[in-house]
This record gives structure tokens, sequence and C-alpha cells, in this order.
């Protein structure tokens, strides 16, 4: 998956595409047989845009299909369109936050969008990334003409500076994505956990906050009598194996759907660098008084057994190649009722072949956001990497390599 301007070619996807995500989201406020789809008005819409100056048309582009659109003329969203196919999957937050993103850097302090006051969904979906209602309506120009309701958002306050474009934005977006992320992740959680059932034993009630595609939700069932796991994408949950057990929701850790003082034990595995900082409020919430939060995060210090300069190649050949992508700094946590009561640093290795290895690199955010901003493919970074690690494998199938944890427990006050 990847972001990028659209082409003036692209027009008919980009009309087809709106018809797939308006008949899905709007059926029930323009029903079919009284309003048919104006497909031809449509077309000559998305034409008339891709040639307007000052209309900036994004795409999310999966390997060569559009799945997604967002059109920002000045402090306006004009529109946001995902695949129904590919709804839950964090596209549409993706294309809002770069479109966010252009409007900051253009100068502007706030941004508007246009919601049918019917779309509940819609509404919803804006309202949990700060989005407020101003109080001004207009009617629809397409007949029945149902009612719109205009939000507004300060943008310095949701995207500081730091963050303009490109900013603390998980890139782990796409089915390709997710499958690698499956296949080539290191299943060494279960090291993290038994720091945790060591010194509490089994708890009654746990959850598990950006559980991605199962490991660390499936190393929390050894000590949780119930568990459930959750993630913003819909992609990596889908890769989650069922046969353990645990409950699967799809919901970003800044918006939990559950109750307060609902879990013993919330974990939060490699992701947290990724959450705002009122997930930690979130979380908070959730969590019973004096529950614990683990977090901890699975790294990787490129460490190779018998081959001492294999670190330096990767960090030549990473350093211009794949700059990092920007992460959220850890909140102050005492503030927010979380205290932390103890820090461990474990070391596990893993056996890896060669191409298992590019994979696992693959997986890191560096990359799939070199992907993602066309700069190279998933064939021609592969090839990459493999050109570069198979000379450590010439005189073994397989290496050991060395992966790092750096665990920390919180109480709640």
């Amino acid at each position: 998956m990847r972001f990028r301007t659209a082409r003036a070619h692209e027009g008919d996807r980009l009309a087809e595409l709106q018809r797939e995500a308006s008949l899905a989201a709007f059926g029930h406020i323009f029903p079919r047989d009284r309003y048919p789809y104006p497909d031809a008005e449509n077309r000559q819409t998305w034409t008339h845009t891709l040639e307007t100056d000052g209309t900036e048309v994004l795409v999310a582009d999966d390997d060569g299909w559009i799945v997604g659109v967002a059109v920002v003329e000045g402090p306006v969203v004009r529109s946001l369109f995902v695949a129904p196919t590919r709804w839950g999957n964090g596209i549409g937050r993706a294309l809002l936050d770069e479109a966010i993103a252009s409007i900051q850097a253009d100068g502007y302090s706030h941004a508007t969008l246009h919601v049918l006051t019917a779309n509940e969904r819609a509404r919803t979906f804006y309202e949990r990334l700060g989005w407020e209602p101003t109080g001004k309506t207009m009617l629809s120009s397409f007949p029945p003409q149902p009612e719109l309701m205009e939000y507004r958002l300060n943008v310095r306050n949701r995207y500081p500076d730091s963050l303009m474009r490109r900013g603390a934005r998980h890139p782990f977006i796409g089915s390709s994505v997710a499958a690698r992320y499956s296949k080539a992740r290191p299943d060494v959680h279960e090291a993290a956990l038994e720091l945790v059932a060591e010194r509490f034993g089994t708890v009654e009630m746990a959850i598990d906050i950006g559980c991605g595609t199962g490991l660390s939700l499936k190393a929390l069932t050894s000590v949780a009598r119930t568990t459930i796991g959750t993630d913003a994408s819909e992609d990596m949950i889908r890769h989650v194996d069922r046969s353990i057990g645990a409950a699967l929701v799809v919901a970003e850790a800044e918006a939990l759907p559950y109750p307060d003082s609902s879990f013993d034990l919330a974990t939060v595995a490699s992701a947290i660098h990724w959450f705002e900082p009122r997930a930690l409020d979130e979380i908070h919430r959730v969590l019973y008084p004096a529950g614990r939060l683990f977090v901890y995060d699975v790294w990787f210090p490129a460490e190779m057994a018998g081959e001492p300069t294999f670190g330096d190649w990767l960090h030549d050949a990473s350093t211009s190649r794949y700059p990092s992508v920007p992460k959220n700094s850890l909140p102050d946590m005492e503030a927010i009722g979380l205290v932390r009561e103890w820090e461990q640093e474990l070391r596990r290795t893993v056996l890896m072949r060669s191409e298992e290895l590019v994979d696992y690199l693959m997986t890191h955010s560096e990359r799939i956001a070199a992907v993602q901003r066309g700069q190279e493919t998933e064939t021609e970074q592969q090839a990459f990497l493999l050109e570069g690690v198979e000379p450590f494998f010439a005189d073994q199938r397989e290496r050991v390599l060395t992966f790092g944890i750096r665990a920390a427990m919180y109480r709640a006050n």
C-alpha cells in the first residue's frame, strides 16, 4: 500500500470507486429504486477535478489498484472514499491524515468537511478523530437533497508541526503488509509474558491492544482466563490464528469499545509509539483500579552469530535508503495515573534462512514506508535486501539472529 497523487488518466477508476463506496454507505439515504446513481455526472466531476489547479487528489494504491481517495481544496476535505471491501483496514484514516497534513503544510490552522447528517458511520469516524460539528448545515445538491453537517478540526492541535506530513502514523496498512507480517515476525513474545506470569500468575480479564496478527495475543492467553485482542487494521486481525481462543475486535487504541474498569491486565507489544497520547488515558480508563499495563517492544539489534560485520552492512544499507519513520514519544505516564513498577530487558535467538530474514526486514516500518511513498516496489526492495544478506549465508543455510525485548510494567492508580 502506498499513498500518492492521482494521475490524469485515473478518472474512470475514481468514479467507479466513488460509486462502490456511495452505494454501500448511502443506500438508506438515496434509495436506488427512487434515485438512480448519477454515473455520467460523477465521471464528468472526476475529469474536472483532476484537471483543476489547486485541487489535490490523494489515492491509496494497493499494488497498482486504487482502493481509496481523498480530495483536498484549500482547507477543505471535499471527499473521502474507500472501497467497501477495504473498510476497517485503516485506509480512510491514513488518507485523512495525508489530507490534513497537506492542509497544514499549506499554512492553514483549521480544516473543514461536510458529512451527510444521516451517515452515522462517517460522523462517528470523524468525531473519534477529533472533528467537531460547527452547527452549520446545508442541503445536498442531489435529490432528495438530504442535510449535510459541517465539521471543523484544529490541525495545529491535532497535528503539531513536528508531525507534519508523514508524521507519527503507522504504515502497517494493506493485505500484503499484513500477510508478510504474519509470516515473518519472530515468535518470541512468550518470553515477555513469562515475566508477567512469574509475578502475577493468572489474571481473569486481559486485553492486547494493537495485537497485529496475533503473536502477542497468543502469548497473552497463557496468563489470562479471558483474552481480547484489538487492532485498528482488519487486515491484521484477519491473520490471527482463531484457534488460540481469544476474542477479536477491530478498534483503535484511542477509542476502546469497553466500559470503565473492564480488565485486570492490558498489554501493548511494539505498538505504543504509534498511539496518540490520549490512547493511554483510554487504556487507564478500561483498567481496574490497581490493574496493570504491560508494555514491551521486540527489537532487532542486527546481531548475527559468527558474522560480526552483519550489523555494519545493515546500518550502511539502511541509513540513507530507509530513513526512520517518526514515532510518538511516551507521554507522562504518572500524570495519566500509570506508575511504573519495574522494567527488564531480555535477549532471545532465532534461526533464520536468508529469505526469512529479508521477509522480516521488510516488515519494518521504514521499509514499508519506502514502498508506500513510491520509492521502490516490494519486489525491488526484496531483491535489494536479498542481494545484501546472501553473502552472510554463503556457507550456512541458516543463521542465528538475536532479538531484544524491552519490557515495563505499570500499575493503574
